[in-house]
């Protein structure tokens, strides 16, 4: 699981702020009860004594006199105060320490040492994942569960290779499964999708994010012109105030960069170069990269460079999509419905 010091940082920060705000809640409900029943903050008052008392009486030296004895046990007075909370119409706990997780206490960390990551810690890794992908809204429609293999016909016959859509399609649905599967398993991390318009490329990247994102995989989503808009901004600092941690933490550090519609940018000098460096940093990091793109290998080398076909070609997985544009179909249908 990729966890940079900036992400690490954002989730503790979650953690401090939930403890503050249990504090908050914790000494307004002690003023809340101290002023219906008196008799709770006597008995607080006398709690506070009895710890003195006994710290007193472990620093007590030979030839002093004793301490006096607190009035109750700690289990005796923690009784009481259960037992005025419930004759007021409160819950028995009402003033006990808060927590949103009571295996860490709100901490992120279990065990005997603390150094094990509470499950709570790792719900919020994804959740800050699928907040920094971009992607939360879509990915609850879009996803392996939803992907609908009707949209591609068995009468349908590819030319070059003499099989259907539908089979077509069935083996890249497979390819997306086992390249999730086999993510953390020495098995190739990148994957280009190709193929025409509205075929299910994007569709298909999006059950991949979700599926790496639900076992804690960091994932950044991205459309190549926004990338590379993105990238220039940093590169040129049209801004001086303008944060680099994209280029500089979450594209290095994300373990899958997912780059969709790329081809549809404006290309020249500066996408090739920042496309070829972004390529070749990742594939020597051992990070994933999933690219979609309409455009073929030969056409994407006339776009950009030698270099970059030769890197799709060598270190890619070359996944393509064969079919009718499912936008297209999804509108004639609903005409007729209609």
């Amino acid at each position: 699981m990729g966890l940079s010091n900036a992400q690490y940082d954002r989730i503790m920060k979650i953690y401090d702020q939930r403890r503050s705000e249990h504090s908050l809640e914790q000494q307004r409900r002690k003023e809340e009860c101290y002023q219906k029943i008196p008799a709770l903050r006597a008995l607080q008052q006398e709690v506070v004594q009895s710890a003195l008392s006994r710290v007193r009486a472990s620093l007590r030296k030979a030839g002093e006199a004793p301490v006096p004895a607190p009035h109750r046990s700690p289990a005796q007075a923690e009784k009481l105060r259960r037992r005025l909370l419930l004759e007021n119409g409160y819950p028995a706990d009402y003033l006990d320490p808060i927590y949103s997780c009571q295996k860490c206490k709100d901490t992120g960390y279990i065990g005997e040492l603390g150094k094990k990551r509470c499950s709570c810690f790792q719900e919020a890794v994804i959740r800050l994942f699928y907040q920094q992908s971009g992607l939360s809204e879509v990915l609850q429609l879009e996803n392996f569960d939803s992907f609908d293999l009707s949209w591609y016909r068995e009468d349908l016959i590819d030319p070059r290779t003499g099989r259907s859509s539908r089979d077509l399609c069935e083996d890249v649905l497979n390819s997306a499964r086992q390249y999730c599967r086999l993510f953390d398993q020495g098995g190739n991390r990148n994957m280009l999708l190709f193929g025409p318009t509205g075929v299910g490329k994007t569709f298909l990247t999006h059950c991949i994010a979700k599926e790496l994102m639900d076992t804690r995989h960091s994932v950044i989503y991205t459309s190549s012109q926004d990338l590379f808009d993105q990238l220039a901004r940093e590169q040129f600092r049209y801004d001086p105030d303008e944060d680099l941690s994209f280029s500089r933490e979450f594209l290095p550090e994300s373990d899958l960069l997912i780059i969709d519609d790329l081809g549809t940018e404006l290309t020249n000098a500066f996408t090739s170069t920042s496309l070829f460096t972004l390529l070749n940093s990742r594939i020597q990091a051992g990070k994933g990269t999933l690219i979609s793109t309409n455009l073929r290998i030969m056409e994407l080398r006339d776009a950009y460079t030698d270099r970059i076909a030769s890197r799709f070609i060598g270190s890619f997985t070359l996944v393509r999509l064969f079919g009718e544009d499912i936008r297209c179909q999804k509108s004639t249908r609903f005409a007729r419905q209609g």
